[in-house]
């Protein structure tokens, strides 16, 4: 099986098959969950092959993973689970309604598709299927949840637009137990919650203070939002912590710090743990950045700046100039924007070198 094809960074994933790296069982069945490009038939298959093919071995107990003696019975635990989650969304019932939603790259259709479709309700899932196929081709992913009637509770599907299931989900309240009529007992509420998410890893990889790194897959609010950011260091960096962390920590430990531009608030800091509305969701884990490939412009080139200081490569006084320097040139470029193509013939007359 190849392993590497679940990792979701390139850049890592070409270091990792360089160095030839080996996976143990349990950083196999890991890397198959978090994969943002297999599906969960994939997933299911990739894990089969994983416990016919590699040893089994016992997962001792974190924060918030509970103890398992078999992995390999907990990945068929898993597997069930998710099975049992899908035949309950797509079963049609008359105490249930679907909605659904739509991640688009392009910024503007995503609001359009939003705000359209946010309160649209459907009966069955295959006539909220049927009117989610007219967007289809705008989208990189289809969400469809399914309420049940005078509740919060739902279960959601992400699927790419020709209906393949990616991911699975249940409402937190769809999970709990102390409800009569909750879905899952609670020996599946631990397998759910206090499973994949509660592990943590150190996987060798090439970052290092300085480098300007990007997650080109990030989402928010079902957006393509790509933040650009200058590393200052891992959360697993750490030789004195690694240790600690492995033993103890969750999937957040495997995050990075950093800096990034806001345009309209300047330089601010990137942590490991991001959780607001505007945050990265879930990616600053470590294992899904890879190496910023473009030529930084506008505002963003005060990054290269800070890079190169970062790493020593140039003295603060031009650091210094640079970002000053750079910053007029935006400020001057935005203001002649604001006269307008009328004027576009005139500027190298007034001196500006357009």
């Amino acid at each position: 099986m190849n392993l590497y094809r679940f990792i979701n960074s390139k850049d890592i994933r070409t270091h990792l098959e360089q160095m030839g790296y080996e996976f143990n069982s349990l950083e196999a069945a890991w890397l198959i969950y978090q994969c943002r490009t297999a599906s969960i038939e994939e997933k299911h298959k990739a894990w089969e092959e994983l416990i016919a093919t590699m040893p089994d071995c016992r997962v001792e107990e974190r924060d918030y993973f509970v103890r398992r003696d078999s992995l390999h019975e907990f990945l068929k635990d898993y597997m069930f689970l998710e099975k049992k989650l899908l035949k309950a969304f797509y079963r049609d019932d008359d105490s249930s309604v679907y909605t659904v939603h739509f991640f688009c790259p392009r910024t503007d259709k995503f609001e359009d598709l939003w705000e359209t479709n946010r309160n649209r309700m459907f009966g069955t899932y295959p006539k909220c299927l049927e009117y989610a196929a007219c967007f289809s081709e705008d989208c990189s992913n289809v969400v469809i949840r399914k309420y049940r009637l005078n509740d919060t509770d739902y279960l959601e599907l992400t699927m790419l637009p020709n209906q393949t299931a990616m991911s699975i989900h249940a409402s937190t309240s769809q999970l709990n137990s102390k409800q009569p009529d909750g879905l899952l007992c609670e020996k599946e509420f631990d397998l759910y919650y206090r499973s994949f998410s509660g592990l943590c890893f150190f996987f060798p990889t090439t970052f290092k203070k300085g480098d300007i790194l990007w997650d080109p897959t990030a989402m928010i609010g079902g957006q393509l939002s790509p933040r650009v950011f200058i590393s200052t260091y891992l959360e697993t960096e750490s030789e004195e912590e690694r240790e600690k962390i492995l033993e103890r920590g969750d999937i957040d430990s495997m995050g990075v710090h950093g800096y990034h531009i806001d345009p309209e608030t300047g330089f601010t800091d990137i942590e490991a743990n991001e959780t607001t509305e505007n945050a990265l969701y879930n990616s600053m884990n470590y294992m899904n950045l890879e190496y910023f490939p473009f030529e930084l412009k506008n505002h963003y080139r005060i990054l290269k700046a800070v890079s190169s200081y970062v790493k020593g490569e140039i003295r603060l006084p031009l650091f210094a100039q640079a970002y000053h320097q750079i910053l007029n040139e935006e400020a001057v470029s935005a203001n002649l924007g604001l006269l307008g193509l009328d004027y576009e013939d005139e500027l190298p007359l007034a001196g500006f070198g357009r």
